[in-house]
Parts: C-alpha cells; structure tokens; sequence
C-alpha cells in the first residue's frame, strides 16, 4: 500500500496551524493576568511579547489563501472502513 502526500492541501493546514496559533496566544493571556495581578514585571514582558509574536504569526499563516480546487476523497478512511467490515468479529 502506497500513500500519495501530493493530494494535501498545504494552505489549508497552515490555515488551521495559524489558528490554533491565535488561539494559543489567547490563552497565554491567563498567566499574563496572572503575572500582572502578582506584580512580576518580568514575567509579564515574558508573556505578553510571547503572545503578540505568537499571534502575530497565526494571524498571517491564517491569512494564507486556500485552494478552492476539488479533492479526492481520501483512501486511507475508506482503506479501513473495508477491513473493518472484512474482519470476523472479535470474541
């Protein structure tokens, strides 16, 4: 069995990369507040330049523009859909 990777729709994947980027940078906002309501200053530069860089780069791989093209479907669901149904039932 040979799988093909020339089907993947690359600007598709950094699309979903860049937004679980921007949501990643949201989330550093909780130990931003953290690091605020404790006064580290420190901390808080950390955080908070962790957190633009991180979502400044969701936020242009999220602009990437996706292939409208049609795809195939995927033979790796449908390859084990029918050795599910080939396979004697387990005991």
């Amino acid at each position: 069995m040979s799988l093909h990777c020339h089907h993947i729709n690359f600007p598709l994947v950094l699309r979903i990369i860049g937004l679980l980027l921007m949501i990643e940078a949201g989330f550093m906002l909780i130990p931003l507040a953290t690091s605020v309501v404790y006064a580290e200053t420190d901390c808080s530069m950390a955080f908070l330049w962790s957190a633009v860089i991180t979502f400044v780069c969701g936020a242009g791989l999220y602009k990437v523009p996706i292939k409208t093209t049609q795809m195939r479907s995927p033979a790796l669901p449908t390859l084990f859909l029918s050795r599910c149904r080939d396979s004697p039932p387990q005991a």
